[in-house]
């Protein structure tokens, strides 16, 4: 078994970035999920599944709509930016393991 810890300590390592780390989930899949504010304040903390955002959408300056494949859609409290920044990651995290596998 593998800790969140230890996923984000794996990650870190192999992409040298220490801020808001995504988690794989499952190796299998390449399930991961990233985190969009602070990932120690549990009454601030959002994850999202990368694998099933289908698109945002900027409401605000400060403010994304994230739309689901499943048909939901979640109004959070960040930049568009910001969202995208962490799929950027998440993507390039799901390359490096397709590349070396």
């Amino acid at each position: 078994g593998s800790t969140m810890e230890g996923r984000k300590d794996a990650y870190r390592k192999l992409m040298h970035n220490k801020r808001k780390v995504p988690v794989l989930i499952s190796e299998i899949g390449l399930n991961m999920y990233f985190p969009i504010m602070s990932t120690t304040d549990t009454k601030q903390m959002i994850w999202i599944s990368y694998e099933d955002v289908w698109m945002i959408k900027p409401l605000t300056n400060k403010s994304t709509r994230v739309c689901f494949i499943s048909g939901c859609e979640a109004d959070i409290p960040v930049a568009r930016r910001n969202v995208k920044s962490q799929m950027d990651k998440c993507r390039i995290y799901h390359n490096y393991f397709m590349e070396n596998e």
